[in-house]
């Protein structure tokens, strides 16, 4: 009994993991710290419109004791627009580093 258990939790994870049809729970707090980092995401003026654009990007949380860490990690371009656009990825990788307290950005860093 106990291994059909096991075998059907990891195939319910499988399946949940591919699914389309995927809850995603998120505290609220993330979405405050979220918040403050895209508005100023969104005003770096180094940044073409096409750079900012999301759909560019992985997001990734972190918490720390004092911090929320909010990771952008631009997706790989395919070769067509590496070529045209002599860069790897579409956006630029960095990190905000949010205080916990009063969602206050900490540092922004931009990395190569």
């Amino acid at each position: 009994m106990k291994k059909f258990l096991f075998l059907f939790g990891i195939y319910s994870y499988i399946f949940a993991y591919n699914s389309t049809d995927v809850a995603i729970a998120i505290d609220g707090n993330y979405l405050k710290a979220w918040n403050v980092a895209y508005k100023d995401f969104l005003t770096i003026k180094d940044l073409s419109i096409s750079q900012k654009d999301l759909k560019h990007y992985k997001i990734h949380f972190k918490v720390e004791e004092k911090y929320y860490i909010i990771l952008f990690h631009g997706k790989l371009m395919n070769e067509a627009n590496i070529q045209k656009y002599h860069r790897m990825i579409y956006g630029r990788e960095m990190k905000y580093i949010i205080n916990k307290k009063d969602f206050s950005i900490i540092d922004r860093v931009f990395f190569k």
